[in-house]
């Protein structure tokens, strides 16, 4: 959970698990070590604050519900708990449900 990624070796195949919401630091680590290429950059493209609907969809953000019931099945799912603490799990919980 707290480094953010994981680099799983099978056969032949390599795999980056990354969590999105991790920082760019861990990004970059992550990418970094997956690739063995030292120092990788990334840099921020498309983004949604500076783009013309970015007034409209904080509109939408904030006027979203969602049921409770509906939360706690898809934060239920095995593979949120896979990748994320409780704690995680009670602050993204608390973030749609606009607590």
């Amino acid at each position: 959970h707290e480094q953010g990624y994981q680099i799983i070796h099978h056969k032949q195949f390599e795999i980056l698990l990354l969590r999105i919401e991790s920082t760019d630091d861990t990004k970059q680590r992550a990418l970094s070590e997956f690739l063995s290429v030292p120092d990788i950059k990334l840099y921020r493209a498309n983004i949604g604050a500076q783009k013309d609907y970015a007034d409209t969809y904080q509109k939408f953000m904030k006027s979203l519900k969602i049921s409770p019931d509906y939360i706690d099945e898809q934060y239920a799912s095995p593979f949120v708990k896979h990748f994320y603490t409780p704690d995680e799990i009670a602050n993204f919980r608390t973030k749609w449900l606009n607590e």
